[in-house]
């Protein structure tokens, strides 16, 4: 698990808090299509209801790569695709998979950090009494 990274709520100007976003790496045996089911049921299960597009949402997990491959199907593009935009995501993602490539295009994942604002992406440092 990469640690814990901090950006503002989207679309701006909402009454959300501010995201609270990692990325984690897991062992899996079946296909991203069953990997991928597995994520939004867990979703539900914390109660997320997909309705439109943004909407308000306590827990959203995506399925940013799945062995390196190119996948788009109906309901499924992986790598996820605005992943290479997002600061919140490659920054954690860089912390446990620091030599990932975009399988698009053989692209480091450093190379599409230094094209990133860094404005909105803070990292957060675990605060707290350990009783």
């Amino acid at each position: 698990m990469s640690g814990l990274w901090q950006s503002p709520a989207w679309p701006a100007g909402g009454q959300q808090p501010d995201y609270i976003n990692a990325c984690g790496q897991v062992d899996y045996g079946g296909d991203a299509r069953a990997l991928l089911d597995i994520l939004h049921k867990v979703e539900a299960d914390m109660g997320r209801v997909r309705s439109v597009k943004n909407a308000p949402r306590a827990l959203d997990l995506d399925l940013l790569d799945f062995r390196g491959q190119i996948i788009d199907t109906e309901g499924m593009i992986i790598p996820h695709p605005r992943m290479l935009s997002r600061g919140f995501v490659l920054f954690p993602l860089s912390e446990i998979a620091p030599n990932w490539c975009d399988p698009e295009d053989n692209e480091a994942i450093e190379n599409h950090i230094a094209r990133l604002p860094l404005v909105d992406v803070t990292p957060m440092q675990w605060v707290g009494a350990m009783d």
